[in-house]
This record gives C-alpha cells, structure tokens and sequence, in this order.
C-alpha cells in the first residue's frame, strides 16, 4: 500500500463518519461541522495579518485542539482550508519526525534540514500535498462521484451544487 492509498482512505473514513453524524448531508459545510466536532476541533477566524503572516489561510494548532480560518474567504475557499487542516490532524500526527530549523537571522522562518537537499523538496512542501489529497478526497470522495458520474449519469454542474462546492474543484 502506498501513502497516497492510506491518505484518501483516512479521508473517505472521515468523511463516513461526518456523513453519519449529519444523517447522509453532502453539503461540505454540514460535513466540515461535523468532522470538527468528530475530531473535537473548534474553528476560529482572525483576521489576515493578526496572527500569521499575510497569505496564511489556515492553521492547525494541535495543542489549542483550534483550526484557524482566515476570516472573509469565500465559502468554498473555507472549506479547502478547513478540510486542508484537517488532513494535517489525522495524516501529520508525529511533529518529531518533521525536520525543521529556526534561525533567528532569517527572521525565525523554518528552514529544511540536510536530508531535504538530497530529496530534491521539502517535507513541508510534501506534507502540503498530502493535506490538499486528503481535504479533496474528504470534500469529494472517488468512489462515491464515480457513481454518482458513472452509474447515476450526474453531471459535474449537479454534483457540485449537491456539494455546495464550485464546478472548477
């Protein structure tokens, strides 16, 4: 089994268990509440540029049990950063093995370790991908829009209004 297999079944289960709780919903905000509350994480706004750096969208603070969403983004843009988040709590569980250094003389930005060279990216940039295949299999699972494609002939205009989400992701 690879790490892409793993990540889309742990966000199909949690997707399941948030479309058990909401009593089969499909629309991503009733799926995103419900899978805070599964993972008892709350969401807090701020305003761009209060806490985090410009452009941050969104931030997991693990110890907090708090998903930081920037506050103002379209809902759709929301909900990719709500279930992002998401994906770093159930697939980034063990920050021991997330090589980053701090030095004050870049301004307290993280730099990657020696092994990142001989990778070719980062862990981060790799953790970031990982959390975006999570947050679309979450908002979108495969298996159930080729059925409702394949089998059910719905097309991708239906879908996404089913889902409260645009055609485009």
């Amino acid at each position: 089994m690879n790490d892409w297999i793993d990540i889309r079944r742990k966000a199909r289960d949690c997707h399941q268990l948030a479309f058990n709780l909401v009593k089969g919903e499909r629309k991503v905000d009733k799926l995103l509440d419900a899978a805070l509350k599964n993972a008892n994480l709350v969401k807090k706004y701020y305003e761009p540029g209060t806490i985090f750096n410009e452009g941050v969208a969104g931030m997991l603070d693990r110890i907090s049990e708090l998903i930081y969403v920037q506050a103002g983004l379209a809902p759709e843009e929301e909900a990719m950063v709500i279930a992002h988040e998401l994906g770093h709590f159930y697939i980034h569980t063990d920050p021991l093995h997330e090589i980053r250094l701090h030095s004050e003389s870049l301004g307290g930005d993280p730099v990657d370790g020696g092994a990142v060279k001989v990778e070719g990216y980062s862990p981060t940039e790799k953790n970031e991908v990982q959390a975006n295949v999570f947050a679309d299999e979450f908002l979108c699972p495969s298996d159930w829009i080729r059925t409702e494609y394949v089998e059910r002939g719905q097309r991708p205009a239906a879908i996404s209004a089913d889902l409260g989400m645009p055609i485009s992701r």
